[in-house]
């Protein structure tokens, strides 16, 4: 329970078969936790602990010093596993939307930050922040080159690109049945 509440208490970590994710609430995101920082994490808290080892003569309590190998580290790891809510963390619902270093950008067009209940693994988060008001002049300017058509040619073409990418980042492209075909 210690170890549990060392790694932010239950509701900070979850388990996907042997993998332990940790919720970081600086990010906003969930991070795999390899097995080698958890066994750093045990020797740097518990190198000190002592363990119970019976009675002595007087009928106190005796104390030893808990000795760390690499199989009592694993042993505790599986205890970890296996205390925390066995929960298919990678087939939980996720909120639809694109993760930004900065935030969630949601289908509607809106934006705000990152949640703990998203279920958003840390590798999925895009490193770059979302900007509202950037705009996209070189992207823009190769499909002007690409689709030598009139504005209002341009602008349906570039839209139904724009629909077809937005169905393909929030994960929705399949539900339209459709295909998108380049030429050129």
């Amino acid at each position: 329970d210690r170890m549990i509440n060392d790694l932010g208490g239950c509701d900070n970590v979850a388990t996907q078969q042997d993998r332990l994710y940790q919720y970081d609430e600086d990010i906003g995101t969930w991070a795999e936790m390899r097995h080698s920082e958890i066994r750093a994490l045990l020797y740097r808290n518990y190198e000190r602990a002592t363990i119970r080892c019976g009675v002595d003569k007087d009928g106190n309590e005796k104390f030893r010093p808990l000795v760390l190998s690499a199989n009592r580290a694993k042993g505790v790891l599986r205890v970890v596993l296996d205390k925390i809510d066995r929960r298919d963390f990678m087939s939980l619902p996720r909120t639809l939307g694109v993760p930004f270093a900065n935030g969630l950008v949601l289908p509607d067009g809106s934006f705000r930050p990152l949640r703990r209940e998203d279920h958003i693994p840390e590798p999925e988060r895009l490193p770059i922040e979302w900007d509202p008001d950037s705009s996209c002049d070189l992207w823009l300017s190769a499909l002007r080159r690409i689709w030598p058509v009139p504005r209002a040619d341009f602008d349906l073409r570039v839209a139904q690109l724009q629909e077809f990418f937005a169905a393909a980042l929030f994960g929705v492209a399949t539900t339209y049945q459709k295909v998108l075909i380049l030429v050129g």
